[in-house]
């Protein structure tokens, strides 16, 4: 085996813990990757493939590399093709490390934990689905990583694992993680195998009972899961556990927005098959599975990526309590009844963003200052369409108008960000300029220095002669010292004492 250098060493060791991903590898400026982890993003991502030094194998080592500031615009295209990528940061300054600059995997991203949108189809919801069972009972759950939205249910299933393939088909998941006895029952693995999504199997640990029950009361802080109404259904809480892991080892920081756990079970809605979806045209069409053409394609008019989502969920969960079906219907009646407040909703609904996907990625820590802008004017259209929500009297709209008046903070979050961000911010915290004036006196400061640094120095050294009563007293520069102060010998008694001497 040929000796490596210290930076290779460390790669073959990140390689080993994180094998089954890409690892982009930082090294200065660039993102690297090495031997067959290069061979696939050279031909994936049609760039160029060289060779550096020698692999542990003693071979030439094939390279292929991005700038660090291009990682957004090739990460999506791997994603999207199935990929795992693992990004791996240095954790220190070059220039002042000793030795080998040290480096961790701040965080890996896979086709069901992506958070940007622009690794997935928007606004469609970005499932990760787990699944655990044996004989013929099974636990499912789907987390939308971007959104917060989390679910599951258990159910029985037999070959051919008609109820497993038809929730699939209706949640349309990116990426499965299973338990080793799913891998194990050949059928089953199959049927899953034959959706278009990347497959994990991860060790049986992940969904042992207990601690999966305590990765859920541990990520919700709560005592038990008798709230979530999930306390007896062993398999959904295997489920839920295991994807909770997943995602907190991938993603490594904090994933608040995930705040609750939903059961639900199909007595809830009519269940549309797999076949039936496809042959409907329901959500995606025959051909090449777009939305042209489609049931959804023709009655999605919605004005915001949230309201598409959720008619998505509808038409693949048709309603079939009595009751709740006639609720929708009022509230359809109440606007077609009020063409001006409808058009006025619409108008105001016209200007809100995704604000679930603008919260996960503030939340997330992923977030731009165009992200913190865009959700403020989204939240300022909530009062204008709260007030026309008083038009409407029907038992939806009455619940509507209760959750908006329990969100409390909406005035406050609108004046935060108007007041700390400009309103055309740049998109990259690198080229500065983010934060208004005023709103920083400190920085505010920094900002007068950079611009006006002469002036600065000259009015600071006016400042301390004056706080000092040493009329002699100079700023100066040097490369040695950068800037210092100067005071004479004869002056040294009244060297104030948060000065520090540094030559005499």
């Amino acid at each position: 085996m040929s000796k490596l250098t210290p930076a290779m060493s460390q790669y073959y060791q990140f390689k080993k813990e994180y094998s089954d991903s890409i690892i982009f590898f930082r090294m200065g400026d660039f993102y690297e990757t090495f031997d067959n982890d290069a061979k696939v993003v050279s031909k994936e991502l049609d760039i160029t493939l060289t060779n550096r030094g020698k692999s542990k194998y003693g071979e030439k080592m094939p390279l292929a590399g991005i700038p660090y500031h291009s990682l957004d615009n090739y990460l999506p295209r791997l994603i999207k093709k199935g990929y795992k990528v693992a990004i791996c940061e240095q954790l220190e300054d070059p220039k002042k490390s000793k030795g080998v600059v040290k480096r961790g995997v701040v965080r890996v991203v896979t086709p069901g934990t992506a958070i940007d949108s622009s690794m997935f189809e928007t606004p469609s919801n970005n499932y990760l689905m787990s699944i655990v069972g044996e004989k013929s009972e099974f636990g499912l759950s789907f987390l939308d990583i971007s959104t917060g939205e989390f679910l599951t249910t258990q159910f029985k299933d037999n070959p051919p694992y008609d109820r497993v393939a038809n929730e699939i088909a209706r949640m349309n998941p990116s990426e499965c993680i299973m338990s080793p006895t799913i891998q194990d029952n050949a059928e089953l693995y199959s049927r899953i195998n034959s959706f278009s999504l990347l497959v994990n199997t991860l060790d049986e640990k992940y969904f042992d009972l207990s601690l999966a029950e305590k990765s859920l009361k541990d990520h919700f802080g709560v005592n038990t899961l008798e709230g979530m109404g999930c306390s007896n259904l062993v398999y959904s809480i295997s489920a839920s556990g295991a994807t909770i892991q997943y995602v907190e080892a991938t993603q490594k920081r904090s994933l608040s927005h995930i705040n609750s756990l939903r059961i639900y079970s199909e007595s809830e809605f009519m269940t549309l098959d797999a076949i039936t979806l496809r042959n409907l045209e329901v959500v995606s069409n025959v051909r090449g599975g777009g939305k042209d053409s489609t049931i959804l394609g023709v009655l999605d008019d919605t004005m915001t990526p949230m309201g598409s989502r959720m008619l998505k969920k509808w038409l693949s969960k048709p309603l079939i309590v009595t009751s709740e079906i006639n609720q929708r219907l009022d509230s359809v009646e109440n606007l077609v009844q009020n063409t001006l407040v409808r058009y006025d909703i619409r108008a105001y609904l016209s200007k809100v963003r995704d604000i679930e996907r603008l919260t996960a990625r503030i939340v997330y820590g992923n977030s731009n200052a165009r992200d913190l802008v865009a959700l403020k004017r989204s939240l300022e259209n909530i009062p204008h369409i709260d007030i026309l929500l008083k038009e409407l009297d029907s038992d939806l709209f009455l619940k509507l108008r209760e959750q908006i008046s329990n969100f409390k903070e909406v005035e406050y979050l609108i004046n935060l960000i108007d007041k700390a961000i400009v309103d055309e911010p740049p998109l990259s915290v690198r080229e500065g300029g983010l934060i208004n004036i005023g709103y920083n006196k400190e920085l505010d400061d920094i900002r007068t220095m950079s611009k006006s640094g002469k002036e600065w120095i000259a009015s600071f050294q006016k400042k301390e002669r004056e706080r000092t009563g040493i009329k002699s007293l100079k700023v100066g520069y040097n490369k040695v010292f950068g800037y210092y102060i100067e005071i004479t010998k004869a002056n040294s008694s009244n060297v104030p004492d948060d000065y520090i001497i540094k030559q005499t």
